[in-house]
């Protein structure tokens, strides 16, 4: 009986991890009762609703596709979509399978399968360079669209990202055999190693959800990148801390303007 309860729990870590990572906002109503801002446009492909769309501010100069972080939506990410926008990019939102109001089951590979397509829808129906941007869970989700389609992106911005999934749960998990229990590592360093296009990775100073060395460790694997780290930030302030000329930095190396 003694050995039979840590075997449980380790079995039903196993089977319901998804739930344990994961922090989908089911709350929302559907796309087409919600009234939109009108700088705002669902983006419908048949008719499924996949996320939002936010027009550059003046003429488009490429693409970003946008995958957000846990425990949210796509609405949570406007004020980071307008700064994107703001600086000529026209900026998809995308929001993952049983998140906000899209269809489907919230799981780690529902996300990766939809991400993975949907940045392939975006860049059939979008003119120009496209650019990947991901914020926590979603710069895991980014790296792994970059593994699979490196020479079609044109930037990434990687914010408070995790050096590999596995390490973090390692952190988290103390003694548990969190390689055994993983389906997915998401190794985001071992995923943008081939990867030779622009990359910015941003790192929060005071980041208690994912520790900023993450975002080291990530910036040293990865020699090619440029680092920006924001020092008084956490992991939902950092918004809030980056100062003008930080942006321009960011932009400049994610755009190729210095």
């Amino acid at each position: 009986m003694l050995l039979l309860v840590p075997l449980l729990v380790v079995a039903g870590l196993y089977l319901g991890q998804d739930r344990l990572i994961l922090q989908p906002d089911f709350r929302l109503p559907s796309w087409q009762a919600m009234a939109e801002p009108a700088e705002l446009q669902p983006w419908l492909e048949q008719g499924r609703y996949l996320g939002k769309v936010l027009e550059a501010s003046g003429p488009a100069r490429g693409t970003a596709v946008l995958f957000h972080g846990n425990a949210g939506h796509v609405d949570h990410r406007l004020p980071l979509a307008k700064q994107l926008a703001g600086r000529g990019l026209r900026v998809v939102l995308v929001e993952y399978p049983g998140f906000g109001r899209r269809e489907g089951s919230a799981g780690i590979n529902p996300i990766l399968e939809a991400a993975q397509a949907d940045f392939m829808l975006a860049l059939r129906r979008w003119p120009g360079p496209v650019f990947v941007v991901g914020e926590s869970l979603g710069a895991g989700v980014a790296a792994q669209v970059i593994r699979s389609h490196p020479d079609q992106v044109a930037g990434a911005l990687l914010v408070t990202p995790w050096s590999s999934l596995a390490a973090l749960a390692r952190e988290k998990a103390g003694h548990l055999p969190v390689d055994w229990l993983l389906h997915q590592r998401l190794d985001s360093a071992e995923a943008l190693t081939g990867y030779g296009g622009r990359l910015v990775i941003l790192g929060a100073g005071r980041d208690g959800v994912i520790p900023v060395e993450h975002a080291r460790a990530l910036a040293r694997a990865l020699p090619h990148a440029a680092y920006l780290e924001v020092a008084e930030a956490n992991h939902n302030t950092w918004l809030a801390h980056i100062v003008p000329a930080q942006w321009d930095s960011l932009f400049g190396a994610l755009l190729g303007e210095r």
